[in-house]
């Protein structure tokens, strides 16, 4: 019995320390970003004197979940609407299937036509949920991926979704996601809303 308590005790105590690191590690996501918007001259932020910092929902390891990325067969593009009335066209890259709590979701994935040397493997999923316009940006949030090495196991991270540029100031052309990146449910994880 004494046996069976100390496994237990030693396995909850794993868990909570992983539990401690994952949140640390988003919380020096979130710091890594802030100094960037401070320091960097491409940051989006004009008047970095006035800037208090960015607005998130509290981590929430439930929102870090794995799924599948199914590629999509061909060659099909996607043109999306930005906020700067020009079009910016992508490459359809497949789709990303996953779980959030009990539910299965899926979202496009997509992939730049012109990759900015050394992000040839990066990929681009925009989405829309159920805070979108009210507690998060109107146009919608953005994450990053990477094109993985095993496509039956994929990290997504809505903890770490973040805001298009142009949630911060004008002059930048944000692809705005379509439905078929709408999440039916409120994904409380990740950027908030700006406050300017």
């Amino acid at each position: 019995m004494i046996k069976h308590f100390l496994t237990f005790s030693i396995l909850i105590f794993n868990f909570t320390l992983l539990a401690q690191d994952y949140q640390q590690s988003i919380i020096n996501h979130r710091e890594e970003k802030h100094q960037e918007f401070i320091n960097s001259d491409q940051s989006p932020i004009k008047d970095k004197d006035s800037f208090k910092g960015l607005n998130y929902f509290p981590v929430d390891s439930h929102f870090n979940v794995t799924g599948k990325l199914e590629i999509y067969p061909g060659m099909k593009m996607k043109t999306f609407d930005t906020s700067s009335g020009i079009q910016k066209t992508f490459k359809l890259y497949g789709t990303l299937v996953f779980k959030l709590k009990g539910t299965e979701y899926s979202l496009p994935v997509y992939q730049s036509m012109l990759p900015i040397k050394g992000y040839e493997k990066h990929l681009f999923v925009p989405f829309l949920d159920q805070t979108t316009g009210e507690e998060s940006y109107g146009a919608g949030r953005y994450l990053d991926l990477y094109i993985p090495e095993n496509f039956n196991s994929v990290e997504i991270d809505f903890n770490k979704a973040y805001n298009p540029y142009c949630a911060y100031s004008e002059g930048y052309a944000c692809p705005i996601p379509g439905n078929e990146s709408f999440i039916d449910m409120a994904i409380t994880a990740g950027e908030k809303n700006y406050n300017k």
